[in-house]
């Protein structure tokens, strides 16, 4: 502190706090004791306390509105794909549906899948994991199962 006493001595410090200091000060009782000793070291310093404040949205719109910034950026007209006038979608045709999901519990772990078909039939498959592994790993090995049950349908 005594090298930035020659600083603090002559000039005002703001000290910018997000709470306010009285309010801790006197809502802890250990930090009451310290009180006096803290006033008496500080009184030589010119310490000024400045509350933190939100800015509204509406505050920062307002100074951009009075101190527009100057851009002299031209703005490009060119539209790149001038020959695109319209963009349909494609009519949504049925494909096949798949569903997965496995688990992993105390007594061993299974995975299981269905696939749908355009036509709404089912064709589940299911399989049981006989090496130890993890949920995630377990969703894995679903995915992998019904990705190899639609390449068998194929």
């Amino acid at each position: 502190m005594q090298r930035l006493r020659q600083y603090t001595l002559y000039h005002t410090i703001r000290l910018l706090s997000k709470t306010d200091p009285l309010k801790y000060f006197l809502g802890s009782p250990s930090s009451m004791r310290n009180i006096a000793k803290w006033r008496c070291q500080l009184t030589e310093y010119d310490i000024e306390y400045v509350s933190h404040t939100s800015v509204k949205g509406q505050a920062i719109a307002d100074h951009l509105v009075e101190f527009p910034i100057e851009d002299s950026t031209p703005i490009n007209p060119d539209f790149p794909d001038d020959g695109i006038l319209q963009v349909d979608d494609e009519e949504e045709k049925p494909g096949w549906k798949i569903y997965f999901d496995g688990a992993v519990n105390s007594t061993g772990s299974g995975i299981g899948a269905v696939l749908i078909s355009p036509n709404g039939r089912y064709y589940p498959v299911a399989a049981k994991i006989d090496f130890p592994c993890t949920n995630n790993v377990a969703e894995y090995e679903a995915c992998i199962l019904d990705l190899q049950a639609a390449i068998d349908f194929k």
